[in-house]
């Protein structure tokens, strides 16, 4: 079979005849603001029982089982039951370092745990670490006396950790403030070696800018065989790791002076990732000479969301810390180079609800080699295997523990993949063979019945009112134990395939008709559900109804009040069931329309008003008269009614004034509007002549006050311009024929006076044209 590498690189593991590696002790993450996840079936399931608050670092630690122990942010330790480890507040770590904590084992002494702590922006606490016995409060464990021992300060906020390559012992690695030099601590089961392995090199950490103190990161690869650091406003540089010694050697500047916080390697330690000013970068360690390394730099995205702190993970992706926000971004593939190849995708793993921050849990990175990857399914769903690293093996056995799938149990594909007979518990082995040495992987993999969302009938609810979708539950589960299982309702099927915007069971339509989409899953295992949709619709619209608010009593009358018709049922407050009632009274009537939808009855509810009206009395006309063009007539009335008045009996107007009328006679009507009745009145205008022509044609040949027989004891006197009086008639006068004293007058401006028989006077001229 063709080997995965073409030079097999050192391994930190000798290998014997036979090695059985199982290693879960990352399998629990707890970081940022109350957000946890658990890798131990494969792919992460989102956690809601941290009780830690941390604003950027943070150390978890798992037994080999992947069972919780214990978790820090480098002040507090927590234990499994999540309450405060005995003994556990007080660590001298940092609340804003980066890197505020990182947790190794004891090598010989499966019950005791180191907690190395880093103050933050090189306080005096330095480099420190405590003992956890899990021995002690009942199997919780505790910290024991040996709490905060100092080891160095000041330093950056900076720790990583490794698995020596000699011996079964731990290097701690963190760096000196103000200096070039590096500091591995060696853990062996007599416990922490207190003389550092100092190594020179590189840049110097603090050299005229204190910034460098408050962010960025170191890591080892999990090979043991390279370290990475970058810091703000300073530089990114690679260096060969020596397992065997703790020795740091070889720097190479990748790139300088921008804000580095992540940094992260790949499952096979062939790429390196960083995280700078919130983009990503992918260097391939591979590439040859030295500077093929720095020119191999590519960017994986383009958004610039706020990405902080990147950790490798269990399931061999690389998840990157998103500030405050309810997701981690994810590198899907990182042993691949380029953006297609490794896949970064922005805002990938919700976290529901909690709040991811600036940092992710620090472990020590060989905890990720010799795993066995798989991307979880449930029963009748194909599940897919890999290892996290890439071993040289001249032969790969799987064995899925599945004996009832006949020959399909056994596989030697590098990457297979296997439906499994039926639901349960398999332990999953795969034995890598390299010439005489066997290395045997194992991983429990549970498969779970997928829960099947059953359909559900079709809702009809009322128009307006909220819709309890709960409704729906009993007929979707169709007994499915309702505490297994996780029912949510959403607006479409991809927001309902990728769990998002779940809307609340107390729901408006925002369109008529809408689909709901269900999804029901195994409670804690969102790869397990299933989805269905049922229709919801509005019916019952009743906005359309038409009652007038306000209805009209006339005195000593009855009034009709109707409601639309087409409504299966009625009912008013006078107790009548019909579309309409005749009333009375005045006062407030209500009706209640219904229509029947089968299983739903839907109603509204509407109130009117019977309000007095009346015809009106006409208690005044005013006139304005004798003006030649602007004369008027005002009609002034009483009464409750809503009027309309005309002078035509034709057209009417809410205007009780008439303008530019002529010298006539009319008759006046106020109607009002409501049906009570109609009065009128007659009434009349004058006018005078503004020219006559007394030439005998029979046009024009007097002149008289126009209309003026209406007022018989009119008196009108003509004047010359000099004021002397020429005429003096009567309203029944033929009128002024244009002589005087059998002598006909010039043409000219005449004037005149009028004496009403109201005791109004008016003047005016006129003239004579010959």
């Amino acid at each position: 079979m063709e080997l995965l590498f073409k030079k097999v690189v050192p391994l930190i593991f000798v290998l014997f005849s036979s090695l059985v590696c199982s290693q879960n002790e990352a399998n629990i993450w707890y970081f940022g603001k109350y957000a946890g996840l658990d890798f131990n079936n494969g792919s992460p399931i989102p956690l809601s029982n941290s009780q830690m608050n941390a604003r950027e670092g943070s150390a978890v630690m798992s037994d080999f089982e992947g069972n919780l122990l214990f978790y820090t942010d480098g002040i507090t330790v927590w234990n499994r039951a999540h309450d405060i480890m005995f003994n556990g507040e007080g660590l001298n770590g940092g609340l804003s370092s980066f890197q505020s904590a990182i947790i190794v084992p004891n090598p010989e002494d499966t019950n005791i745990y180191y907690i190395f702590t880093i103050d933050h922006e090189t306080e005096p606490n330095g480099l420190q670490y405590s003992e956890v016995n899990m021995t002690l409060d009942d199997g919780l464990g505790g910290v024991t006396s040996v709490k905060n021992i100092f080891l160095h300060s000041p330093t950056p906020e900076m720790i990583t950790a490794t698995k020596s390559s000699t011996s079964n012992e731990y290097w701690i690695v963190s760096h000196k403030w103000d200096a070039n030099e590096f500091i591995s601590y060696n853990v062996s089961g007599a416990g922490v070696n207190h003389t550092p392995v100092i190594s020179p090199g590189g840049a110097n950490i603090g050299a005229n800018d204190h910034s460098n103190a408050f962010q960025g990161s170191m890591k080892i690869s999990p090979d043991g065989t390279k370290l990475a650091i970058g810091s703000v406003h300073l530089a990114l540089q690679l260096f060969d790791f020596d397992a065997s010694t703790g020795a740091v050697s070889n720097p190479i500047t990748l790139d300088s002076d921008d804000i580095y916080s992540g940094i992260e390697f790949s499952p096979n330690s062939k790429v390196l990732y960083s995280v700078a000013n919130s983009f990503i970068y992918q260097y391939n360690l591979q590439a040859q000479p030295t500077s093929g390394i720095i020119s191999s730099k590519f960017q994986l995205n383009t958004d610039q969301f706020m990405y902080f702190g990147a950790q490798l993970a269990p399931d061999g992706k690389i998840y990157i810390a998103n500030r405050d926000s309810p997701y981690l971004s994810v590198i899907e593939y990182p042993n691949n180079l380029g953006g297609i190849g490794a896949n970064f995708i922005s805002d990938h793993l919700y976290l529901n609800g909690a709040i991811c921050k600036e940092g992710l849990p620090n472990f020590v990175p060989t905890f990720f080699l010799d795993r066995i990857r798989f991307d979880p399914a449930c029963f009748g769903s194909s599940t897919q295997f890999s290892l996290t690293n890439n071993r040289a093996f001249d032969t790969i056995i799987w064995n899925f523990d599945d004996s009832a799938s006949g020959a399909n149990n056994i596989s030697t594909d590098v990457t297979p993949s296997h439906v499994f007979s039926a639901p349960g518990t398999y332990e999953v082995s795969v034995n890598l063979i390299n010439g005489t040495q066997t290395l045997s992987l194992y991983q429990t993999v549970i498969i779970y019945d997928t829960p099947v969302a059953h359909h559900a009938e079709d809702l009809y609810v009322c128009y307006g009112q909220d819709i309890d979708l709960s409704i729906q539950n009993t007929s979707i589960l169709n007994g499915q134990s309702p505490t297994a299982t996780t029912l949510t309702y959403h607006l479409s099927q991809i927001e309902a395939d990728n769990n998002t915007n779940p809307i609340d069971t107390s729901f408006v339509n925002t369109s008529n008709p809408q689909i709901i989409y269900a999804r029901l899953e195994l409670t804690g295992f969102p790869y397990c559900y299933d989805t269905t949709s049922f229709q919801v619709n509005e019916v019952g619209d009743f906005s359309s109804l038409s009652m007038a608010d306000t209805w009209y009593l006339c005195e000593d009358g009855s009034v009709e009040i109707i409601a639309d018709d087409g409504y299966d049922s009625y009912l008013w407050s006078t107790g009548e069931i019909s579309s309409s009632i005749i009333v009375d009274a005045l006062g407030n009537y209500t009706v209640t329309v219904s229509n029947n939808y089968g299983d739903v009855i839907c109603n509204t509810m509407k109130t009117v008003t019977v309000i007095a009206s009346n015809e009106a009395t006409i208690t005044e006309i005013e006139t304005i008269d004798l003006t030649n063009g602007t004369n008027a007539i005002i009609v002034n009335v009483e009464g409750n009614g809503d009027y309309e008045y005309s002078i035509d009996g034709f057209v009417f107007q809410d205007s009780n004034t008439f303008t530019n009328l002529s010298a006539y006679d009319y008759t006046v009507y106020v109607r009002d509007k409501r049906g009570c009745g109609i009065v009128s009145e007659s009434v009349y205008l004058l006018g005078y002549q503004k020219y006559f022509t007394p030439n005998g044609d029979g046009y024009h040949d007097t002149w008289q006050i126009i209309n003026g027989f209406r007022e018989p004891i009119n008196k009108i006197f003509i004047f010359n311009r000099y004021g002397k009086l020429l005429k003096e008639l009567s309203a029944t006068d033929i009128g002024w024929d244009g002589t005087f004293n059998g002598t006909k007058m010039l043409s000219s401006d005449y004037w005149f006076v009028l004496e009403r028989q109201n005791g109004k006077r008016y003047s005016g001229h006129f003239t004579l044209k010959r």
